[in-house]
């Protein structure tokens, strides 16, 4: 089993490379409204050895931006 935050424009392509591993993904949900950038959480799961499953996942995860992602603060 795994979980990881992503933001909404990488749900897509993180769905995309766990199927293509033949992970499952068990629950997509955010925590928090109004948040800016949109925050979501994933979980996922497969049956397989654990080695073969942390290689699978760490693959998916290079799907992820690896910038620093801050709150964008909007001034009334």
């Amino acid at each position: 089993m795994g979980e990881t935050v992503i933001l909404t424009k990488e749900i897509t392509p993180f769905i995309s490379r766990l199927r293509k591993h033949g992970i499952k993904v068990t629950a997509l949900h955010n925590h928090w409204l109004f948040t800016n950038s949109n925050l979501w959480y994933i979980h996922f799961e497969k049956l397989d050895q654990p080695l073969d499953f942390a290689r699978d996942t760490r693959d998916t995860l290079n799907v992820l931006t690896t910038r620093v992602v801050r709150p964008v603060i909007h001034k009334k």
